[in-house]
């Protein structure tokens, strides 16, 4: 059932969280800003979404660093802030980091595991 309350004014996991192009230099404090307009703009978070143009070295430190501001910066709002696995299309590439590897890094099988541990952040 609907519960009107909820419905006017929905916590974040209900809100809008659009894929964000990441895709210039990253540096950490405009990367939290960005997410801290996206919060106080009603946003319940935002896809961390490497794009063309994308300067920072994808998957690096430095993208790891603004990674981190973005995540510091949802949480202080409320928010989230969810990583997408991919440099562009399609998922599973890593920006050309797995099919460098060879063979070796390619999936055999995919297996479900039961955990105790949330894997997270």
């Amino acid at each position: 059932m609907l519960d009107r309350r909820i419905f006017s004014n929905p916590p974040s996991e209900y809100r809008g969280a659009p894929f964000w192009s990441i895709n210039d230099e990253l540096d950490p404090a405009e990367v939290a800003r960005q997410v801290r307009l996206m919060a106080d703009a009603g946003f319940g978070g935002a896809f961390f979404h490497a794009r063309e143009g994308l300067a920072t070295p994808f998957l690096g430190a430095r993208w790891f660093e603004a990674f981190e501001a973005a995540v510091k910066a949802a949480e202080e709002r409320g928010a989230h802030v969810w990583i997408y696995d991919e440099l562009r299309w399609p998922s599973g590439f890593a920006g050309g980091i797995v099919p460098a590897l060879g063979s070796r890094a390619r999936a055999k099988a995919l297996v479900a595991v039961a955990s105790e541990r949330a894997f997270a952040g």
